[in-house]
C-alpha cells in the first residue's frame, strides 16, 4: 500500500496535469532518482509560471486539498514567490518561476517512472544547483553522493554556468562545489 505523501503526490501530480498547470518535483522525491533515496515528509515542487499565475495553482490545490487560508498563502507567493502548505502531515512547499534560471529548468524536466505513472522531476543539474544555493550541510552531501552515482553523465557545463550566473565570484559555494566535482568526477 502506498504511503500518504505518495498518494499525494499522485493526485497533486494529476491534478496539475489535467489543469496544465507545468511543474517538476525536487528535493528528497528527485533525488531518489539520482542518489540514494531518503525518507521525506514533504513534497517540493518547483511551478513553472510566474507568480502572478497563482491562482490556476491555488484553484488546483483548494479542490484537492482546500486551503486553509488562501489570502495568507497567495501573499506569501506574492512576496517571496513561494509558500509552505500543509495537507495534513504533508508539508508542500511550492516555488514560482522568476528567474531565467527557474525558465531553464522547465525546459530540462525529466520524466520518470513513479507507481503506475510518469511524473516530472528536476534535472540531475538542477537539482545540484538548487542544493547549492540552500547551502545545508545534508544538501552537500546529497551533492556528493549524486555526483557519485550520476558522474560523468552530468552536464558541468551547464552547472558552471548557472552558478557562476547565480552566485557572486567570491562566495564559497563555488569553491566547495568545485572541488567536489574535481574530486568526484575527474574534471578541473
Amino acid at each position: 500500500m502506498a504511503s500518504n505523501i505518495e498518494d499525494r503526490l499522485l493526485s497533486i501530480t494529476k491534478a496539475f496535469r489535467n489543469a496544465q498547470i507545468p511543474h517538476a518535483f525536487g528535493g528528497a522525491i528527485a533525488l531518489a532518482y539520482y542518489s540514494e533515496p531518503r525518507a521525506t515528509a514533504d513534497l517540493d515542487i518547483n511551478i513553472f509560471l510566474h507568480p502572478g499565475q497563482k491562482e490556476a495553482v491555488l484553484n488546483v490545490l483548494s479542490s484537492i486539498i482546500g486551503l486553509a487560508d488562501r489570502d495568507a498563502v497567495a501573499d506569501s507567493i506574492d512576496e517571496t514567490t513561494q509558500v509552505r502548505i500543509r495537507w495534513e502531515d504533508t508539508l508542500i512547499d511550492l516555488f514560482f518561476s522568476n528567474t531565467p534560471f527557474h525558465d531553464s529548468c522547465a525546459g530540462r524536466i525529466q520524466w520518470v517512472d513513479f507507481q503506475t505513472e510518469k511524473i516530472p522531476i528536476l534535472s540531475p543539474e538542477d537539482l545540484i544547483i538548487y542544493k547549492v544555493a540552500y547551502d545545508r550541510p545534508q544538501d552537500w552531501l546529497d551533492i556528493g553522493k549524486m555526483l557519485t552515482v550520476c558522474g560523468e553523465r552530468l552536464d558541468k557545463d551547464y552547472i558552471r554556468k548557472w552558478i557562476y550566473d547565480l552566485f557572486d565570484p567570491g562566495d564559497r559555494r563555488l569553491t566547495r562545489l568545485e572541488a567536489l566535482l574535481a574530486r568526484e568526477t575527474g574534471s578541473s
